[in-house]
């Protein structure tokens, strides 16, 4: 390398937003131990992955040597002083490294300024209590020197938000206790109840009587010590400690507010007072004392509800909370019972042969079902057909009807060009590329614009934007964009910049890979602006899997990869951008050698199936012929079309749907997540006809999608439940409450 100028324009090619912002402090380099150390100044916060990244810059250009770097920032301690927790990024990945068990609280942590002192606050007095044992204090203070040349104490202490936090637990505690008795007034005014414990009874296992209350397990901790919890089995072991003098036995126990393991010492022998027993080593077990410990285990066995008392303490062995149980009792659970006057039947139920998605052996779920007074019950597991011969021997043994199914994986050729309109290749086409804040298309805000506008392949005009999105950047979006909240400061906001590149695009198609993604986002943030756009899309992802599908992968760095694409700068938006537009066209002249002339014909590029997105279809079979089909169809998906999992050919299912029925599904449905990425009613009805009936989500079973950010609340998932139910009543289709249904 000839000169320091070459290697920060490698690094800039690299880390983008470092161009012009880094200068050389100093080097000194130590003949003794072959030692360069580099000492450079920035103008902008370099996080974790940027100095990795510069390490390895320099360990690459400087093979003969061993390399050490220091990166400071000294021309923001002044602003870091002021606001601490708009710089931290560099300072709590530090933290994180010295201390991994931060990781858990990393986002509850905060930097302030106050009385011209510096203070980190902690979420609570346990974290306060670890890093100041570990010397966290003065670790920081080098930290802060390193990063930003100031020599001040940093000082930690509990958050000052720790009563509000306390207040915001007590009233989540208060939302969940009224969603919980409005559900069950919802159960009640649909015939479902639940059978209440019986009174507790003397059904002592070990230790003494317990007369205390229990406490939710979810709500335990580490640091909980003396506790009673109720809960059932979940799994037991058992082996032998000490030299075979005790017996150990491992199980977990579920109140389903949280899971606990749980561990009981029981001795073979056990202390006379003041006598040490005989051990093991020299006088054999008798047969009952063997038999004495063998009846113990017998009573902790899975589906068993049991009444625990004893210390809650981390357990090294175990690496998480564990209970040392020093009091156990028999006891029962609350069992749940059917008493409408109508009883449903469950068309959407998952067995323990689903894969991930079920932990009840069929026998047990059918059972239950004919318990409740069920006519008929579906067993729809994941992808296979495994349950069956259980299932139906079940079925007769407990005198109830058997609906053979299955929930399946099906694909369909995804159209390379939304709303072609007839135009030509030739024609300019605009590629796009977003940063965002997140990947939820309803929630997330664009940070970075990337547009180029090709016309008959070659490269036009580029468009290269910042976004301030109204929010700060998540920490792990700048770790992958290297774009921090900092450098969005002064750039427009949606409402500026989104009409800049509206003109840009004009009257072209937008290209982008994964069009789906990026037209969503667009149409969302166009949305909050109260605009629309209906142009002409084309996804390059499509269209790589119609024209490539040897390919193993189809993200866009090994498309990049196949058609010797150069991809500098990935996830920053024009870098992807570009490099898009520039497979695009060796895709269109691709597609131009087979005869495509205009967008149009891009979707009749090839007749045969292409593993594209993939929607979860719930099948049902009426009769044998139905049933024959499901087998073809298991067959086909794992013989002929496996991808990661099972997939079934829209046009696969098509050829074998005789004798079945075919269901919208949860969630993960093709028709729910139209609904869930704003989908208009035209194309919900589209999408509505191909099936026999639609499911709606019961809120019981899906309100984690409210969590997950794909809806504002409960009252939302109404809203949608009753778009479905209104399509169903324009189309003429049954609409069913169902959906994963774990008995």
């Amino acid at each position: 390398m000839s000169g320091m100028d070459e290697l920060f324009d490698l690094i800039a090619e690299a880390l983008p937003e470092t161009k012009g912002q880094i200068r050389l402090d100093n080097v000194r380099y130590s003949r003794k131990e072959n030692r360069a150390y580099f000492s450079l100044e920035s103008r902008i916060l370099i996080g974790e992955r940027g100095f990795l990244k510069v390490k390895e810059i320099l360990r690459r250009e400087f093979p003969q040597m061993k390399c050490s770097l220091r990166i400071t920032s000294p021309d923001l301690k002044e602003e870091f002083l002021r606001e601490p927790d708009r710089y931290a990024l560099p300072l709590n990945q530090y933290l994180l490294r010295q201390f991994p068990s931060v990781r858990s609280w990393e986002f509850d942590m905060r930097w302030v300024s106050e009385n011209g002192r510096l203070y980190l606050e902690v979420p609570d007095a346990f974290a306060l209590r670890y890093l100041r044992e570990q010397g966290a204090e003065e670790k920081l203070r080098e930290a802060v020197k390193g990063v930003f040349l100031a020599d001040e104490n940093v000082t930690l202490r509990v958050s000052g938000d720790a009563d509000k936090r306390l207040r915001e637990i007590a009233g989540e505690r208060e939302r969940q206790e009224a969603l919980q008795k409005r559900r069950m007034e919802e159960n009640e005014a649909r015939g479902v109840t639940f059978v209440p414990a019986k009174k507790k009874t003397d059904r002592r296992i070990k230790g003494r009587k317990i007369g205390e209350d229990p406490r939710p397990i979810g709500e335990l901790d580490a640091e909980t010590g003396s506790a009673v919890v109720h809960g059932v089995v979940l799994n037991i072991e058992r082996r032998d400690v000490s030299n075979g003098e005790t017996a150990l036995f491992t199980f977990d126990l579920t109140d389903y507010t949280g899971t606990l393991c749980c561990k009981v010492f029981t001795r073979y022998r056990e202390k006379v007072f003041g006598e040490e027993p005989e051990p093991v080593s020299k006088v054999p077990l008798t047969e009952q004392e063997q038999k004495n410990v063998d009846e113990m285990f017998k009573r902790f066995q899975p589906g068993q509800a049991l009444l625990l008392r004893g210390d809650i303490k981390y357990d090294d062995f175990a690496r998480d909370r564990v209970m040392m149980v020093r009091d156990a009792a028999e006891d029962t659970w609350p069992e749940r019972m059917d008493n409408a006057a109508e009883k449903r039947i469950e068309l959407h139920m998952h067995t323990n042969m689903s894969n991930m998605d079920g932990i009840t052996a069929p026998e047990k779920l059918i059972a239950r079902a004919a318990k409740w007074g069920h006519t008929a019950v579906a067993v729809t597991d994941h992808g296979v057909l495994q349950a069956f011969p259980e299932a139906f021997g079940a079925a007769k043994k407990y005198g109830i009807k058997l609906i053979p199914g299955m929930e399946g994986y099906m694909t369909f050729d995804d159209d390379i060009v939304q709303d072609p309109g007839g135009r030509s290749l030739t024609d300019p086409i605009v590629v796009l590329d977003f940063e965002t804040t997140g990947l939820n298309v309803r929630k997330a805000r664009i940070i970075e614009i990337g547009a180029v506008r090709i016309r008959d392949g070659v490269v036009e005009d580029r468009l290269n934007l910042f976004v301030d999105p109204g929010m700060d950047v998540p920490q792990k979006v700048t770790e992958i964009t290297h774009i921090s909240t900092q450098m969005l400061r002064g750039s427009p906001s949606a409402k500026e910049a989104l009409p800049r590149l509206m003109a840009f695009i004009g009257d072209c198609p937008v290209a982008a890979h994964n069009a789906a993604f990026d037209c969503g986002i667009l149409s969302f943030e166009l949305k909050r602006l109260g605009q629309s756009w209906n142009g002409p899309r084309i996804d390059t992802l499509s269209m790589a899997r119609r024209i490539y599908p040897e390919l193993k992968s189809y993200r866009l760095g090994s498309l990049c990869k196949h058609l010797h694409v150069s991809l500098k700068g990935a996830h920053r938006a024009v870098n992807d951008a570009e490099a898009t537009a520039k497979c695009l066209s060796r895709m269109l002249a691709e597609a131009a050698k087979k005869g495509c002339e205009t967008l149009d014909d891009l979707n009749r590029l090839t007749d045969a199936p292409t593993l594209g997105t993939s929607f979860h279809v719930v099948l049902l079979a009426r009769d044998r012929e139905g049933l024959e089909n499901l087998n073809r169809l298991v067959s086909e998906s794992h013989l002929n079309y496996f991808h990661r999992k099972p997939l079934i050919p829209r046009s696969v299912l098509q050829k074998h749907r005789g004798g079945l029925l075919v269901g919208s599904a949860c969630a993960a449905g093709e028709l729910y997540d139209a609904i869930l990425r704003g989908a208009g009613d035209d194309q919900l009805k589209k999408i509505a006809r191909f099936y026999d009936y639609l499911e709606i989500q019961p809120l019981g079973n899906n309100a984690f999608l409210v969590d997950e950010g794909q809806a504002e609340n409960e009252d939302e998932l109404r809203d949608n439940n009753r778009r479905i139910v209104a399509l169903g009543k324009e189309l003429g289709l049954p609409v069913c409450a169902t959906g994963d249904v774990h008995f």
